[in-house]
């Protein structure tokens, strides 16, 4: 996106960079025996959520990341990692007398730690916990954007081809967390939400193949 001159970056895209930046200002206070740092794609599945008097869908779409992974040993790690990916979302609602079809753009911004199994000297295993906040926008400015807490649970496989890189898979489960009554992008209109029956309206589940780079180590 190219912005003109003397126009600021959308209040879609304000919330997870300064997130995003608060993250990496705690870098200095990391005593960590290596940084990592990794590129991603993968997909994600479609989910659904009942609403009132009908149901919000998401469809499957794919996912692109960007991760730090600091080690504080050889068996755990402090990550930080941020994925987007536009995709479609509907809702539908006999109450509400909406019918809604759009493309939406999530962002998630999310930190914890990874625990790693070691099966050789090159392939490893690891599961890991993680949590932060998700950005909701509309590809077209339809809605005002809205941001949420979200949790991640997440586990694969690694291997190392060098010193410097390695490959990673990975399974994800994305977990966003609002209270009942809000809206995401099936708000009928200014200063109304559609009630939804649970605090987690959807979960996306998915996988990504990943490049790992070596920045430095200690």
């Amino acid at each position: 996106m190219r912005l003109k001159k003397n126009q600021s970056l959308p209040n879609s895209m304000k919330q997870p960079i300064l997130i995003l930046l608060f993250c990496l200002g705690l870098i200095p206070t990391l005593n960590a025996q290596y940084l990592e740092g990794t590129v991603s794609i993968g997909h994600t599945f479609g989910d659904r959520a009942a609403i009132t008097g009908g149901v919000a869908r998401i469809y499957p779409g794919t996912v692109y990341g960007l991760s730090a992974n600091y080690f504080l040993d050889d068996y755990f790690s402090f990550e930080m990692m941020y994925q987007f990916q536009e995709l479609r979302g509907t809702a539908n609602s006999s109450f509400w007398q909406i019918d809604i079809d759009q493309q939406i753009r999530l962002n998630y911004v999310l930190v914890g730690g990874n625990r790693y199994l070691d099966l050789s000297d090159k392939a490893f295993l690891y599961s890991g916990l993680k949590f932060g906040v998700l950005n909701v926008s509309s590809a077209s400015n339809n809605f005002r954007s809205i941001t949420r807490f979200a949790v991640a649970v997440n586990g694969g496989f690694r291997y190392s081809i060098t010193e410097k890189l390695a490959l990673k898979t990975q399974l994800n489960l994305l977990l966003p967390i609002m209270d009942v009554g809000a809206s995401i992008w099936w708000s009928p209109g200014e200063g109304t939400s559609v009630g939804v029956v649970s605090s987690t309206p959807f979960a996306q589940f998915g996988g990504s193949f990943g490049l790992i780079y070596r920045i430095f180590s200690n």
